[in-house]
């Protein structure tokens, strides 16, 4: 009897070590697999509505593919939208061309997909409510000494798609990001940050790319004359003071002298739709490689002077 157990003992061991050894090997077998899939179409939900099945010939570890078949596990699966094509109603296609890219997502990490068994697979995703707002930046940037932007602070992209409720979408004016704080600054900046989103919403994008120019610069200093623009004739027009301090702020090294391509001025039209007969100063558009110019003051004290005789 002790040899009977000995023999199902060493029959059973050989069995096991044959069955790994193979297990451990590479193989093909038809697999399925139920996928639900996540995209950002414009105007339609983020999930699609209906789970479907995904049917390949696969390669792989004899292991991997006995867990495949025995797992009924729903995957999630995110496909760029671009990938997509609308077939009808609220159904959008993908190709058997486009899902090799997402081969991994789908079964596992490892499989390869020797040929998937449809052409294609169609995907319902509901029609959803939304609205395009523009994305405004919020930033603490410090610069080191004579250092500063040369422009704006630049969002890519510039707006976002908002979805939800009619009441939310009717009251949201714009998306802030999370404030963007980068100190000591001496160089040109970019980078990418979170999007804060509003309570009960969806945005089509959670983050933004952001870029800032900076430059080094040198500050150069003149009086100029406030030039009077847009006076009818007949009319005896004055601003007060007649001189304005300019500063201007150039990138460093400086190529040539700017300042004799600057005027300043004020605009009679202003003053005539004006209560108070303050005028702000304007300048001539900036020369090349100016970053920045202000004037002391920046509003005049505008006089239409009436003849009385």
């Amino acid at each position: 009897m002790r040899n009977y157990y000995a023999f199902f003992a060493c029959l059973l061991l050989s069995a096991g070590t044959w069955l790994i050894h193979n297990l451990s090997h590479m193989q093909t077998d038809v697999v399925t697999v139920s996928v639900v899939a996540e995209s950002n179409i414009v105007g339609r939900a983020s999930r699609s509505r209906d789970e479907v099945g995904v049917t390949a010939r696969c390669k792989a570890s004899g292991f991997r593919l006995l867990n495949l078949n025995w797992t009924k596990k729903v995957r999630t699966v995110h496909f760029d939208a671009d990938d997509f094509k609308h077939k009808d109603g609220d159904y959008f296609t993908i190709s058997a061309n486009q899902l090799y890219r997402y081969v991994s997502e789908i079964f596992a990490p490892g499989v390869t997909v020797e040929s998937f068994l449809v052409d294609g697979l169609s995907f319902r995703f509901l029609q959803e409510r939304y609205r395009k707002v523009p994305v405004k930046a919020v930033s603490q940037l410090g610069f080191k000494p004579q250092y500063m932007a040369v422009s704006d602070l630049a969002i890519t992209p510039d707006s976002v798609l908002v979805y939800g409720s009619p009441e939310m979408l009717k009251s949201l004016e714009c998306v802030y990001t999370r404030t963007i704080i980068r100190n000591d600054l001496k160089g040109n900046i970019h980078g990418e940050i979170a999007l804060e989103k509003p309570e009960g919403v969806r945005l089509s994008s959670p983050t933004v790319a952001y870029t800032l120019d900076v430059s080094r610069f040198v500050e150069l200093q003149m009086e100029l004359p406030v030039e009077l623009r847009n006076v009818p004739a007949g009319v005896d027009f004055a601003a007060y003071p007649a001189m304005v301090s300019v500063t201007l702020r150039c990138v460093f090294p400086l190529v040539s002298d700017p300042r004799g391509a600057v005027s300043c001025y004020v605009d009679y039209n202003e003053f005539a739709g004006s209560i108070t007969g303050k005028c702000l100063v304007h300048t001539s558009e900036l020369p090349s490689g100016v970053i920045r110019l202000d004037t002391e003051p920046d509003i005049c004290e505008c006089v239409e002077k009436v003849n009385l005789q």
